[in-house]
C-alpha cells in the first residue's frame, strides 16, 4: 500500500509541476490572474490533502470507501483544472 502512495504522490508531483508551468506559459503577463490560478490549486489540493489525512486516521469498515472518496476529490480537481486551462 505504501507503494501505491508514492507512486500516487510522484504522480501528483509531476502534474502540479506541468501544471504550474503551463500557467507560467500562459499568464506570464498577467501575474493577477496567475496568482488567483495557483492559490485556487493550492486550496483544491489542501482539501484533497485534509481528505487523505482523515482517511488515514479512520479505523473502520468504511475505510476503503473514504480512500476512493479521497481519490475521486483528487482526479476530480485534476480534470477540472485540465479543463479550465483547455477552456481559456
Amino acid at each position: 500500500m505504501h507503494i501505491a502512495w508514492t507512486i500516487l504522490a510522484i504522480l501528483s508531483g509531476i502534474i502540479a509541476i506541468w501544471y504550474f508551468s503551463s500557467l507560467l506559459i500562459q499568464y506570464e503577463d498577467q501575474p493577477l490572474i496567475l496568482c488567483v490560478r495557483i492559490v485556487h490549486f493550492i486550496i483544491w489540493i489542501v482539501i484533497a490533502s485534509g481528505v487523505v489525512a482523515f482517511m488515514t486516521l479512520v479505523k473502520s469498515k468504511a475505510k476503503m470507501e473514504l480512500i476512493v472518496t479521497g481519490l475521486f476529490l483528487m482526479g476530480f480537481s485534476l480534470w477540472y483544472y485540465i479543463r479550465e486551462g483547455r477552456a481559456e
